[in-house]
């Protein structure tokens, strides 16, 4: 109504102006057309200001149709996504990354959600963080292919137990060892991980994610029962670090988890040290690294034999990582980190059947007298020892 109002002003306007240029061009009276432009000025100025103060019409709606603010775009566009459930976290990650992959190059994958299944190496607690080195290929006899993981939370894992994990690829990880390598791996920080199977006796049934644990939350840590070793033979020995078997003796051990016992024998059979050790470790792999300056390698072949178990279906899973070599100082060795020449020790065994392999340890070269120990409880003490010299 406001933009008619202006209009019919407008050209009220134009007709008077116009027909005082023509009576005054005739010389006839201009009163009445001065008051038609006039009053058609003055309505224009009216309707012009109305419709200037009349806001915008209100768009109307349609069924089903959303209409957006300014305020609601921007919230829409600062909101958080949503959390992933677990469920929906594990089906992002890939489980089809292999190592030789990863270990290639590890910042390429940098970000990526990836899955691993494997056996613990190390592993270490920290608060409520959680560091391992596990290996994630399945080899003939074991695992091999280690990678570096941290976890922002507790497990019940302990080393030689098979995990699973879910997590984002970190890059590469560089750290010196305690003989002075310097040893990358490929890192993963995952998110949650769970103990499929011990390294011990028969597989234990999978258990529910472990999640990381805020730091307000009130924990109770559980720890698997200490192996008790309750020695078979003579005790005069071979059962301590300072009295070590010779190489070539039979010793026996039985070590319980819980009420379950398992009866073992193990013979170290042949050491080899120094340049030759060397040669067989580099022609297992090209890939090894040879010792730093100050260290060597040695090779212990051990024949083991799983004599009993709690029943004839628990089966024993044996890993070159068991065997840790002791300075004569009493300071225990870094593993070392190599593929290993065949036949390899790590294997599955059940009761009565038995199987022989290499180890390798490193250890300093002005070490005259290095031990190797098996089986010990987890505060250092009992199991058994043999001389590495």
């Amino acid at each position: 109504m406001d933009a008619f109002l202006g209009l019919g002003g407008l050209l009220a306007m134009l007709v008077g102006v116009a027909m005082l240029a023509i009576n005054a061009i005739r010389k006839r009276g201009l009163r009445n057309w001065v008051l038609v432009a006039g009053g058609g000025f003055c309505l224009f100025v009216v309707g012009l200001a109305l419709s200037s103060e009349t806001p915008p019409p209100t768009p109307l709606s349609t069924p089903g149709a959303t209409i957006r603010t300014a305020a609601a775009t921007a919230r829409t566009a600062t909101a958080p996504p949503r959390a992933m459930s677990p469920d929906e976290y594990k089906a992002d990650c890939r489980s089809d990354l292999a190592f030789n992959e990863l270990d290639k190059s590890p910042d390429k994958y940098k970000g990526i959600k990836v899955a691993y299944k494997g056996e613990i190496v190390q592993i270490m607690e920290r608060g409520q963080s959680t560091t391992i080195r596990m290996n994630i290929t399945k080899a003939t006899y074991g695992w091999d292919d280690t990678i570096y993981v941290t976890y922002d939370g507790i497990t019940l894992a302990v080393e030689d137990d098979i995990v699973q994990i879910w997590g984002e690829v970190q890059g590469a990880y560089t750290y010196e060892s305690i003989a002075g390598w310097k040893v990358t791996l490929p890192w993963v920080k995952a998110k949650y991980v769970e103990e499929i199977s011990t390294g011990i006796g028969p597989s234990a049934a999978s258990t529910p994610a472990l999640t990381p644990v805020p730091p307000a939350t009130e924990i109770v840590i559980r720890t698997p029962p200490a192996p008790t070793l309750t020695v078979t033979l003579a005790p005069q020995q071979g059962y301590s670090r300072l009295n070590p078997a010779p190489i070539g003796t039979d010793l026996a051990v039985s070590m319980k988890r819980g009420a379950d016992a398992y009866d073992v024998r193990v013979t170290l059979q042949e050491v080899i040290r120094g340049e030759e050790a060397w040669k067989r470790i580099q022609a297992a792999n090209r890939s090894n690294d040879a010792p730093t300056a100050g260290f060597e390698y040695i090779l212990a072949r051990i024949r083991f034999e799983y004599s009993k178990g709690p029943s004839t279906d628990a089966s024993y899973y044996l890993s070159e990582w068991d065997f840790k070599a002791i300075s004569s100082e009493g300071r225990q060795y870094e593993d070392a980190v190599v593929v290993l020449p065949e036949p390899q020790l790590s294997v599955r065994l059940y009761a009565g059947a038995w199987h022989e392999g290499w180890a390798a340890v490193i250890v300093a070269e002005s070490d005259a007298k290095p031990v190797l120990t098996f089986a010990r409880n987890y505060d250092g003490t009992g199991g058994i020892w043999f001389q590495l010299y």
